[in-house]
């Protein structure tokens, strides 16, 4: 597990809810298996594709394409090495499922895990979330890796929310 890549994993969910909404919300065209798939294909060139110029804190535009394929969602960061970590890349979103977590569990050995396996990501583990839910979590080739955090819907107990994040450990 990259606990680096977890730290702000609470902040981060709660700044999904208040600034970009949930995938079906703010990007209606887009199943979450087409964002994790596009944000999967973009991690092992650290996202070059798709970066735009810095911003603040680490933070990067996306270029208008990225942007177009789903307005407002992504939120792409770059983070120094520290405490013996690697520096890394990560795209974050968040996004909400219908059901309770043996739902979204169904859902992720249905739906997802076909297009991850295609990509030659491996499951490592699956634990409790520091958000009240569960933690997935997937290393790819080229250092890349998936995290999917669960958390209950506060506003609505038919919806499990993700907290989703796509990364790449630099070299």
């Amino acid at each position: 597990m990259k606990p680096y890549a977890l730290v702000f994993g609470a902040a981060f969910a709660l700044m999904c809810l208040a600034v970009t909404g949930w995938a079906q919300a703010s990007c209606p065209q887009r199943t979450t298996v087409e964002l994790i798939t596009y944000g999967v294909s973009n991690a092992a060139t650290s996202f070059d594709g798709i970066r735009g110029a810095a911003t603040s804190g680490g933070q990067y535009n996306l270029t208008p394409s990225a942007e177009a394929y789903c307005p407002n969602h992504f939120i792409l960061e770059r983070a120094e090495a520290a405490n013996g970590q690697p520096a890394y890349w990560v795209l974050k979103f968040a996004a909400s499922r219908r059901g309770d977590e043996k739902a979204v569990s169904a859902w992720i050995v249905k739906d997802l895990w076909p297009s991850l396996k295609a990509g030659h990501y491996r499951f490592v583990s699956l634990k409790d979330s520091e958000l009240g839910g569960l933690r997935y979590y997937w290393v790819g080739p080229a250092n890349c890796w998936l995290v999917i955090e669960t958390y209950a819907d506060d506003n609505n107990s038919a919806f499990t929310d993700l907290a989703i994040h796509v990364g790449r450990d630099l070299p």
